[in-house]
């Protein structure tokens, strides 16, 4: 007896091998193409202490580029160009500044990369400006194992031409005896960049530190001493 709608076996394995066949003439997914490797310049954060300073660019990839150009763009427009001829990765070009640059976010603007093939693609990178800060620290001990921490912030004056006191700066003074670090509530620095005093009692050999906040113009910085 035939039922209705029911493959012989004969039949099914047409079927399959003819779908088979179909699905090997189907074309091939799509495969995404590579991302392009761009040519790269690195330039690390820059702290200005001084009248000039020096930057070091180093071209960080070449993805085959031999040459390659970015122009430098600050807070107030145009600063210079980098010019890398051969492009040769680990190779260096500097960027001078003064300390008239303003503090801010910087650019690296692509200008265009090269291989005897044609162009190659290349990155838009960045780094930032800002005035350098330092801090120092003294504790001193007393009766009992009680230390009194005491220290001054100043930052890089371009008016001065050197480093002053800064008033008004965010300041935590910190202690470590043993494993994490444990902080006294945060203060600002009073005249002339002193830190306000702090005290406690502390076994000898403790670690003591203070750590300032970066500000729109100058660098955080952290300064370290051992209570002895």
């Amino acid at each position: 007896m035939r039922y209705p709608h029911t493959t012989t076996p004969r039949r099914w394995g047409a079927l399959t091998a003819a779908a088979a066949l179909g699905a090997a003439l189907l074309p091939a997914p799509a495969r995404a193409a590579p991302a392009p490797c761009p040519a790269r310049v690195a330039v690390p954060n820059v702290a200005i202490g001084a009248a000039r300073k020096i930057v070091r660019a180093t071209l960080a990839q070449t993805c085959g580029a031999v040459d390659a150009f970015w122009f430098v763009y600050g807070p107030g427009g145009y600063v210079g160009a980098l010019d890398f001829v051969p492009a040769r990765a680990g190779r260096t070009r500097t960027l001078v500044l003064t300390d008239a640059a303003r503090p801010g976010g910087y650019r690296l603007l692509r200008n265009g990369a090269y291989a005897p093939a044609g162009a190659v693609a290349q990155a838009n990178d960045a780094f930032a400006v800002r005035l350098a800060g330092r801090a120092a620290l003294v504790a001193a001990r007393g009766a009992r194992g009680r230390v009194t921490v005491r220290g001054t912030v100043a930052g890089y004056s371009p008016r001065a031409r050197g480093f002053a006191g800064r008033a008004g700066v965010r300041v935590v003074v910190e202690y470590r005896v043993a494993g994490a670090w444990r902080a006294a509530p945060a203060t600002r620095t009073g005249a002339g960049g002193a830190i306000p005093a702090h005290a406690w009692t502390l076994p000898a050999g403790t670690a003591v530190r203070a750590r300032t906040t970066a500000t729109a113009t100058h660098w955080g910085t952290t300064a370290a001493t051992v209570a002895r």
